[in-house]
């Protein structure tokens, strides 16, 4: 105990000076303090604990006074921590409220970088034309479907070759920022699928042209009503409210995305519900706090089923997480359904990959069969996949008639 109390008494003279106005080092004192809080916390010297943890968290509160809002989002996250330990509520949701500000505001430094790709009508003309069936409208949208989706294993081949080229960056923790929090931490040391995310959200930048073009292309050609849409979307009978669906693909086809978007989506989470049903899983839970209660599962709950990830197959269900129900990527169903975004989420491009997916829905399981033929020939050929590459539009790849049955797969026919 003599020994402990000395390394105690030490201990508290370097807090001390971590701690002093004139000496401030916040970094030093959180160091010092992660030693002395479990000692006082065995001891049940809360009055110490409750000192040594208020202290830490002043000092993290002065410097992000003073530093930037980027700054001042990581030091007050630390603050209100401190502010926990110490086992004080209204400190720590203060600091809370404050950190969500930093955050807000955090916006205004952070710098956006972009890059322009020109593409030539009659390329795109030659592409689209690669991608749609001549007679055959159910073939033409299957093609789509099959056609814009990028493999798991694809994408996972890119980040590593981005890892390669650019160490420094793949090595470097990122945080996604949603608003007024940190929605998700990717560091692809401990979350092998984090750096996949944002691969996937540039294949569909890097895409969306030529998706949005054959999509029109399709229409156009076959003179396809929303009912015509809709009903391929239900080939696979995944959607309970038919009419419902018809009014989502209307309000795209006339222009009102913000009602395409927001009936479509929730439509996506009623589709995986269903498929959890036909494999014969529960698809309620009980509600939190509330014993006896019970709510539907989420489409987040629904994806993490090993069952319904086996059935759509692992890159739909990468695809679908992706997009709709992880933070590490758009969230798009989570930020719809908790009210978190604004009327520009409704564009033009976000309703054409929403209709993409549930193109995708419509037929899931020629369409992961589709995926399969393209990784086989993507291996046996050592080359990387024909989508999503910055170097993929030469004439030979428009011109393959390999897009002409959706990479070799012709969709069943007789349903929808």
């Amino acid at each position: 105990d003599d020994e402990k109390n000395e390394l105690t008494t030490g201990l508290e003279k370097l807090f001390e000076r971590a701690t002093a106005e004139e000496t401030l080092d916040p970094h030093n004192a959180e160091r010092i303090a992660d030693r002395l809080l479990p000692f006082y916390s065995s001891r049940e010297d809360f009055d110490s604990v409750k000192r040594i943890g208020v202290a830490v968290s002043e000092a993290f509160e002065k410097i992000a006074k003073d530093g930037s809002r980027m700054q001042a989002m990581a030091w007050l996250q630390t603050a209100a921590e401190f502010a926990r330990r110490a086992g004080d509520g209204d400190r720590m949701n203060r600091l809370k409220v404050e950190r969500e500000e930093a955050i807000r505001r955090s916006a205004s430094e952070m710098k956006s970088f972009s890059f322009s790709h020109e593409f030539k009508k009659s390329e795109v003309k030659e592409y689209v034309e690669a991608i749609l069936d001549e007679t055959n409208w159910q073939q033409s949208l299957f093609n789509i479907a099959a056609h814009f989706i990028v493999s798991k294993q694809h994408l996972r081949d890119q980040a590593e070759r981005a890892a390669e080229t650019s160490p420094l960056m793949a090595a470097i923790t990122m945080s996604v920022i949603a608003d007024d929090h940190v929605a998700a931490r990717v560091d692809g040391d401990v979350d092998a699928d984090g750096p996949l995310y944002r691969h996937a959200d540039f294949s569909r930048q890097f895409n969306r042209l030529h998706l949005c073009k054959a999509l029109e292309g399709a229409v156009e050609r076959h003179s396809l009503s929303s009912e015509e849409i809709a009903a391929f979307m239900q080939r696979s009978s995944l959607f309970s409210d038919f009419p419902l669906l018809v009014a989502g693909v209307k309000a795209w086809l006339d222009g009102d995305y913000v009602k395409s978007i927001f009936v479509l989506v929730p439509q996506v989470e009623d589709a995986f519900r269903n498929i959890a049903r036909r494999l014969g899983e529960s698809v309620t839970k009980e509600k939190r706090g509330q014993s006896g209660w019970e709510v539907s599962m989420n489409l987040g709950d629904l994806l993490s089923m090993e069952k319904v990830r086996a059935e759509v197959g692992e890159d739909i269900h990468f695809w679908i997480r992706a997009i709709f129900a992880d933070a590490r990527g758009m969230n798009l169903r989570n930020q719809i359904a908790h009210g978190l975004v604004s009327r520009e989420v409704a564009t033009y491009y976000n309703c054409e990959m929403v209709i993409h997916c549930m193109l995708i829905l419509g037929a899931y399981k020629d369409v992961a069969a589709a995926c399969a033929v393209r990784a086989e020939a993507s291996e046996a050929e050592s080359a990387p996949a024909a989508v999503a590459e910055e170097a993929i539009f030469d004439k030979e790849e428009f011109a393959s008639p390999v897009y002409k049955k959706a990479n070799g797969v012709e969709i069943e026919k007789g349903k929808g």
